[in-house]
């Protein structure tokens, strides 16, 4: 399997679709990130390294918490790109999530698997997105060449 999979109730939609979903308030020691705000980040820091996004899709739970999501990239090696594998979950039941590989499998069941997983986080307080996010790519990039 390659790809994402919707098959336990989420819905596809496109990147464009995740501004309109809600986002439920923080507290204290858990502060949930907009599904639109962790997929721009990502794409804003992919294109800081030109790296393009060639093509995405997402899916979201019924509820809206969780979103899942696959982004081709236009890094390839021998004819074959590499793929980001992507998780979130406002709902605390699971961390958010970067997978990345030649092939990479996403499931709205909870189905998470790549190369390499440079991104495992909690919805902490403390996190900041922007640099989770910054972080995972730059994990990501190391380990382009070890994948090849």
């Amino acid at each position: 399997m390659n790809g994402l999979m919707a098959h336990c109730g989420a819905e596809k939609m496109t990147r464009f679709d995740l501004i309109g979903l809600p986002t439920p308030e923080g507290t204290r020691t858990h502060q949930p990130i907009a599904h639109h705000t962790i997929v721009n980040a990502l794409i804003e820091t992919l294109s800081f390294r030109n790296i393009r996004v060639v093509r995405d899709e997402y899916a979201v739970s019924p509820d809206a918490m969780k979103m899942f999501g696959v982004l081709d990239l236009s890094t390839e090696w021998n004819e074959v790109r590499f793929s980001i594998g992507l998780r979130n979950a406002n709902d605390k039941s699971m961390r958010l999530g970067l997978t990345v590989g030649y092939r990479v499998f996403v499931c709205d069941n909870l189905a998470f698997d790549g190369d390499f997983t440079p991104i495992l986080a909690k919805h902490s307080a403390r996190l900041d997105i922007i640099d989770t996010i910054a972080i995972g790519v730059d994990r990501m990039q190391r380990n382009f060449q070890p994948m090849t």
